[in-house]
């Protein structure tokens, strides 16, 4: 077709959530030490991934449908198990978020509680604990939300 310009709307997204780190989630990297350890885009909604790591932690930024997400797993991880940043906001501050979007109050929160988050995840008989607490928490918010299954 002539005059019609192609985009790869894979790379935008990618770049989208590189910008949205630059601006605001740097002191990740400045004080955190975080890297960039993944990265993908598919499909051409625009859905893309970046995951960050620290000694502690794993970060997983996500853009899926025009919606971005944070969630967390322990490093080195268990299982392939995400804990959203809603469940974390209500097991460590009882707020009480019904979504896991990755905005100025979620990143506010992590600025805030990262040491918590990261002592939580961190090697040790604590981790466990941590876990089922968040796993427990993410099925209580799931029942609020969506009711609890026939059964």
């Amino acid at each position: 077709m002539v005059g019609r310009r192609y985009v790869d709307t894979g790379r935008l997204t990618v770049d989208e959530l590189l910008r949205f780190m630059a601006s605001s989630l740097m002191f990740l990297f400045e004080s955190g030490g975080y890297r960039i350890v993944d990265s993908r885009a598919r499909g051409t909604a625009g859905d893309a991934l970046v995951v960050l790591e620290s000694e502690s932690l794993r970060l997983r930024l996500v853009r899926d449908r025009a919606e971005m997400s944070l969630d967390f797993q322990p490093n080195p991880p268990i299982d392939d198990d995400w804990i959203g940043v809603g469940v974390a906001r209500r097991w460590l501050i009882d707020d009480r978020p019904g979504f896991d979007h990755l905005d100025e109050s979620a990143v506010a929160f992590l600025r805030e509680h990262l040491e918590d988050i990261e002592a939580g995840f961190a090697r040790g008989a604590e981790r466990g604990a941590t876990l089922d607490q968040l796993r427990s928490v993410r099925e209580e918010r799931a029942d609020e939300l969506f009711g609890r299954p026939p059964g």
